[in-house]
């Protein structure tokens, strides 16, 4: 099965189906695969499936699988094609058989610690990069808000003070006190206007 062979031959399968014929794909009846751009394949194809654009690292790797390269199948001067005994277009079971050379030297496997520091050191850029973007949404956002509050505050409902409230009652246990049904009604009057005028007083 394809997914237990190496993730890279497995992106490698993937891609060999989904790039533009333009720019490569298999050749030879299946058997081996062209890369006909290499400068434009390296830009346009394999960030998407290496994080990567430089063409040579991915020739490393083809070379450190056992591919070799084959017989060109157009006449493009920059055309290359790869091949594999074990890795073929319809029979992607094979490349589980793959197995990737350990008899590199160092020089080949320090430069693929670089590299992969080098990816990860973008990554954490990238990251950065997005953090940075988020702190400066919040704080317009931050902003927004108060400016918004600021300007609802004059509508905002306020209750009257405590000693308005109090004074209020006083005046009203003064000006009406207790009384019977059969009280002048002459007398009640006068107290009623007597308590709309200090009320009115207590609020100017």
């Amino acid at each position: 099965m394809k997914s237990s062979a190496p993730m890279f031959l497995q992106k490698l399968f993937d891609m060999l189906h989904a790039m533009p014929s333009f720019l490569g794909g298999w050749c030879h009846g299946g058997s081996a695969f062209e890369i006909s751009a290499p400068l434009e394949f390296a830009r346009l194809v394999l960030p998407q499936y290496f994080k990567h654009s430089k063409y040579t690292s991915f020739v490393r790797q083809l070379n450190f699988y056992g591919f070799v390269k084959g017989a060109k199948v157009s006449d493009v001067a920059t055309s290359v094609v790869f091949q594999h005994v074990h890795f073929v277009q319809h029979k992607p079971h094979l490349m589980r058989r793959i197995k990737r050379k350990t008899n590199h030297s160092n020089e080949a496997f320090n430069h693929d610690a670089v590299e992969a520091v080098d990816e990860l050191r973008r990554d954490v850029e990238e990251i950065k990069a997005t953090l940075s973007g988020l702190d400066a949404q919040l704080k317009q956002l931050q902003e927004v808000v108060k400016v918004t509050m600021t300007l609802l505050e004059p509508f905002q409902f306020k209750p009257p003070p405590p000693l308005h409230q109090e004074l209020l009652e006083e005046a009203i246990a003064y000006y009406m006190p207790a009384h019977s049904e059969d009280d002048d009604w002459s007398r009640s009057s006068s107290h009623h206007r007597i308590m709309h005028q200090e009320y009115g007083r207590l609020f100017v």
